[in-house]
C-alpha cells in the first residue's frame, strides 16, 4: 500500500479535487486495515469510491481490494463489472456518468452490503 502512496503522489489526473482528495483518504484508511473476511463489509464504500475515481492508480487499488474479497463473488463480479462500465463510459464521453443507471441498465439489482 506504501507503494500505492507514493504513485498518487506523483500521479496526475483529471477530476474533482474533492474528490480526488476523499479517494485519497479511503485508500489510505484502507492501507491501515489488513485485508480480511471482514472486507465483505466495504463492498459499498468500495463500489461507490471506485465509480468516482478517474485516476489509473485509485482504480487499480479498488480493483485489486475487491478482488481480494473474491472475484468469485457474484455480488463483487457484478461489482467490478459496473465499474469497469462507468469508468469506459466516463473516458469515452469525458462526462459524468451516474453508476446507478448503468446498474440499472445491467438489469441488475445488488446488495450493497
Amino acid at each position: 500500500m506504501r507503494e500505492i502512496c507514493q504513485l498518487l503522489k506523483m500521479a496526475h489526473w483529471i477530476g474533482v479535487p474533492e474528490i480526488i482528495e476523499s479517494a485519497n483518504v479511503v485508500l489510505q484508511l484502507l492501507g491501515q486495515l489488513p485485508c480480511s473476511d471482514l472486507d465483505r463489509a466495504l463492498v459499498m464504500p468500495l463500489c461507490l469510491t471506485g465509480c468516482m475515481v478517474d485516476s489509473p492508480v485509485h482504480r487499480e487499488a479498488i480493483r485489486n481490494r475487491l478482488a481480494g474479497i473474491g472475484e468469485e463473488n457474484a455480488n463483487v463480479h457484478q461489482i467490478m463489472g459496473t465499474m469497469v462500465e462507468v469508468w469506459r463510459r466516463r473516458d469515452t464521453s469525458r462526462r459524468a456518468i451516474d453508476w446507478r443507471e448503468v446498474m440499472q441498465e445491467r438489469g441488475l439489482t445488488l446488495l450493497l452490503i
